[in-house]
């Protein structure tokens, strides 16, 4: 375990719907918790399960057809998700002017130098940014300090802040119906895009690493668990 305090710890969770996260707050101490143990099938329920239990009562089949036609249909491999929150950066109101700090650029190349050493481990297929530039900022540094990865790296909008739930007035933050409305369907979509099983077809675990923000990273946490309500999506990034 690191022990630098300019570093924030890793949040891993795993469950059973055949891809875990891995929560990157700030920069590579790793810390495991128990959840594990969540059935998510109901709020993922693309489980094949839940396609065949139902057509053995419709066919009739055997038990061991059942079994045979869940183990020809459930994916092989796991998607192993990163999320990570950008750098430390300047507080302006201008969205261009929120660039990183140096603390932060030093932040985001710890990030990629860590990421090399685990390069062994971690064969990198996917790496995606939000479109704000302190995100963006956060990536490319990562990503130069990564001359392993072999990928391009792509920007995508739908992963920018926002506020996908209501917020809790004492810490300053309270949209209105409106940002509400917008950044929660944005955020969800996100959600739905990324977070799903793989594909039948893949045949290797992948590892995919996704630059984003902490409203946005605190929704895909508690939306994966199952714990959206106006209690758990107020917790903080030091959470």
């Amino acid at each position: 375990m690191l022990k630098d305090d300019k570093k924030r710890p890793i949040y891993y969770a795993q469950s059973s719907a055949g891809f875990h996260v891995e929560f990157i707050v700030g920069f590579i101490v790793h810390h495991q918790f128990p959840w594990g143990c969540f059935d998510l099938i109901f709020h993922f329920s693309r489980d094949p399960r839940s396609i065949v239990e139902r057509e053995n009562e419709l066919t009739g089949m055997t038990p061991q057809q059942l079994k045979d036609l869940i183990a020809n249909n459930t994916p092989k491999a796991t998607r192993n998700i990163f999320l990570i929150r950008h750098g430390q950066y300047k507080k302006e109101k201008a969205k261009e002017k929120k660039k990183l700090t140096p603390l932060g650029r030093e932040q985001a190349e710890f990030l990629g130098k860590r990421l090399t050493m685990a390069k062994n481990q971690l064969k990198i297929d996917k790496c995606v940014f939000s479109t704000l530039i302190r995100a963006r900022e956060t990536g490319e540094i990562m990503a130069k300090q990564m001359p392993h990865l072999k990928i391009g790296c792509t920007l995508d909008s739908m992963l920018e802040e926002g506020a996908p739930y209501p917020g809790n007035p004492a810490h300053g933050w309270n949209p209105g119906p409106f940002q509400l409305h917008t950044d929660g369907a944005r955020i969800e979509a996100a959600f739905r895009k990324y977070f799903h099983r793989a594909k039948l077809s893949q045949e290797e675990d992948s590892f995919e690493l996704i630059v984003c923000h902490a409203n946005v990273i605190r929704y895909f946490v508690c939306r994966k668990l199952d714990f959206i309500d106006g209690k758990s999506i107020i917790f903080t990034e030091k959470q």
